[in-house]
């Protein structure tokens, strides 16, 4: 492999999909009719989606000591993605996400991280694992490691301080942490989430004014609004930036906003223009949903292009 240019920071799961019309938490069972176990979690998904497009990646996280982890570490070196950050627990079982897919598309996960938990970073692994770097990516469901986030702001300063651009995703932030926001002002180029994220971590329904009260808090180059089928926006402080989504007809929701990013995030490190950058972002986002499962990819960048009729000059 070559010289890995993106560090991502996030989980490695195992999905259990299970695809349903009808769910409710009662004292019932449901028989369903269709079940597929995937590879998931943040780290994974957003490491393959960036090498699919031809971006070297590196993962830092952590699976159990179990035929579980085995399989994930299997998938993703088949990808050649770095391996060289991911921790293998002897006590702690492999993250296992149990996901309820709906006819729509729509998705509610369920799960234990288990050994995800321990992924955390020492400013000496900070510096080692970001050496010859170009970009940082961190999932903010991290801030539920053992270290409640350090990590997080310690891999975003030791970025800033060796030149590297840095991302994250708010998603965990937003659900239960959003006061640990007032941490990340300065340290974050670039910032991910979707709507319901967004209203979580601002209790605000119109979007432009919680954006704009977002990028007041944290200060970032761009703020990347993740909207489903109706596309995204991105924000810079002062305007608004509008993506155009791709129709398709959607199978499963599962793992596209991480497709989205891994996009957006490949974009960036090209250095694209922004229309670009969105494209590649709801591109990836789109064909996400044309499958089932987290991890639906092209094989390349020219085959992305192709699906969408696109081109990118």
């Amino acid at each position: 492999m070559r010289e890995s240019r993106v560090l991502v920071f996030g989980d490695l799961n195992i999905d259990v999909l299970i695809y349903t019309d009808y769910f409710e938490f009662k004292d019932v069972s449901y028989p369903i009719e269709k079940m597929t176990i995937a590879h998931g979690g943040v780290a994974g998904n957003i490491a393959t989606g960036l090498r699919r497009l031809g971006m070297e990646t590196t993962i830092l996280g952590s699976v159990g000591d179990d035929a579980l982890g085995k399989e994930l570490l299997e998938a993703l070196k088949k990808e050649n993605i770095d391996l060289s950050g991911i921790r293998v627990m002897k006590k702690s079982p492999t993250g296992t996400m149990v996901i309820f897919v709906f006819p729509d598309g729509k998705r509610t996960i369920i799960g234990h991280r288990g050994a995800n938990i321990h992924n955390t970073v020492s400013e000496k692994e900070a510096i080692r694992f970001l050496t010859g770097k170009k970009h940082l990516h961190v999932s903010g469901f991290t801030i539920y490691n053992l270290d409640e986030g350090k990590s997080i702001v310690t891999l975003a300063r030791t970025a800033k301080n060796m030149g590297v651009s840095t991302s994250i995703d708010l998603e965990g932030i937003a659900y239960k942490k959003r006061e640990f926001i007032a941490n990340l002002r300065g340290l974050y180029d670039y910032a991910f989430l979707n709507e319901d994220e967004l209203e979580q971590l601002t209790n605000k329904k119109d979007f432009y004014e919680a954006l704009k009260e977002v990028w007041e808090k944290m200060h970032p180059k761009l703020i990347f609004l993740k909207r489903g089928k109706k596309g995204a926006i991105v924000y810079d402080g002062n305007d608004y930036f509008e993506g155009k989504p791709y129709i398709i007809k959607p199978v499963d929701s599962t793992g596209a906003g991480d497709a989205f990013n891994s996009g957006v995030i490949y974009g960036l490190v090209k250095g694209y223009s922004l229309e670009y950058v969105l494209k590649l972002g709801n591109m990836m986002g789109a064909y996400n949903c044309t499958m089932e499962g987290a991890r639906v990819f092209p094989r390349n960048l020219d085959e992305l292009l192709s699906f969408f009729g696109e081109s990118l000059g």
